[in-house]
Order: structure tokens, then sequence, then C-alpha cells
């Protein structure tokens, strides 16, 4: 399957299942974003009890009094647990999300509530999350472009998880290693193929990548389809 036929059978998979895939990356988007939330409303309801300096050479002033304030305080304790709590449940959400749009390139429709289907594979989410960005992080270590590969490498992850429910991490990161050989760069080119729609999402202001994001994403699944069925 060629790039415009990824793409076009996309837009047709997203078309049928345009509310599921944004309610299911919105949610999962929030929720990723929870704890800087409770900061930035901790530090402007901090900036709004403190009056503003006249003099610039008060404002390193100014700041150390918004991080020390009781508010700001309060909130960024809060986004600490938040943030943790995510780091827990982001990966097996994200699996839950995968498993939505594969199931979006079947005939079958998947519903809203099946993000939340592969929580019994919470351990296995984390720890190839975890791994996965280890291995990344100690190629990068080498040399920017073998971190880059690494990624893509491990790309195709959470695909192979929600595919097979019996792997452990370390399958599921061989297996996108394996399926992904030869692939890496075709995948590169269909993310580039994007550029316009993510240009529309800067000029719109992020509001374009409600339909953008899941489009891209409808592609990439189609891609796992197609390379696994190459391998």
């Amino acid at each position: 399957m060629t790039r415009s036929l990824l793409k076009q059978e996309a837009k047709k998979q997203l078309s049928k299942n345009l509310g599921t895939l944004i309610l299911t990356g919105l949610l999962l988007g929030i929720i990723k974003n929870l704890p800087d939330s409770f900061r930035s409303f901790g530090m402007t309801a901090a900036i709004s009890n403190l009056k503003p300096p006249t003099d610039l050479n008060a404002l390193a002033d100014w700041f150390m009094r918004i991080t020390l304030h009781p508010t700001y305080q309060t909130f960024s304790s809060i986004s600490i647990w938040i943030g943790l709590a995510v780091l827990l449940f982001a990966p097996v959400l994200t699996l839950g999300v995968h498993y939505v749009y594969l199931k979006a390139t079947t005939e079958e429709k998947p519903h809203f509530s099946e993000m939340f289907s592969k929580m019994s594979q919470f351990g296995t989410a984390f720890l190839t999350s975890l791994l996965s960005a280890i291995f990344i992080i100690l190629w990068t270590l080498l040399l920017i472009i073998p971190g880059i590969i690494a990624a893509y490498s491990y790309s195709m992850r959470y695909y192979v998880l929600a595919d097979h429910p019996d792997y452990s991490a370390m399958d599921a990161i061989r297996e996108s290693k394996g399926i992904m050989k030869g692939h890496k760069f075709e995948l590169f080119v269909l993310q580039i193929s994007f550029i316009w729609w993510i240009l529309l999402c800067v000029v719109t202001l992020g509001l374009a990548s409600l339909y953008v994001i899941p489009y891209m994403e409808m592609a990439k699944a189609n891609f796992y389809n197609k390379i696994k069925e190459a391998a």
C-alpha cells in the first residue's frame, strides 16, 4: 500500500470514527497535561494575590515571592503527586488509545470506553514505556542520529502490545524493532507528508489538531498493519 493509499484509507476510517478518536486523544492529552495545568493554575492564583513590581530591579524578587507563595506551593505539591499518577497510568491509557485506532482499521467500530480496556496490561505497558525511553536515551547519549533511529525502531511498540496482549515489554520492543527494519525512512516520509496539516494546526492555534492528530495516527495504524503483513 502506497503512502497516498494509506492516507486515503485513514480518511475513510476517520470519517466513520471521528468522534471516538477525537475524544480518546483529547482525554489522553488532558490527563498527560494535568500536572502542568495545576502548576500553572497555582502560579496564576499567586500572581493575582501579589502586586506586580513597578521597578524592573524588583522583578527577580517578585518572581521569588510567587514561587514561595502558599497557593503556588500547594498546587505545585499537588501537581507532583498527579505527575506520579500520570507517569504510572499514561502508558496503559496510551496502549488503550492505540488499541482503539487498530480496531478502527477493521470493520469493527471502536467505542470510547475501550481506551480503558487494557488495564490488565498495566505493568507491561509501563515497563515497555520505561525500557524504550531508557534505550532511546542511551542511544542519544552516543549521538543524536542513533537516538532518532532507535525512536523509530520502537515506534510500533504500543501497536504490537495491542495486537499481542500476551507479549512482555521486551517482546513488544523486539517485535517493533524487527518489523521496522527497512521501514524507518518510510515512516519518516509518511510523517513529513503531513507538514501542511501541521502548519494548519499552527495557524489555527492548535484547533485543527483535533482532526489532524487522529488523521496522522490513523495513517500510522494502517502503516503498522502494512509492515506487519510484510514481515
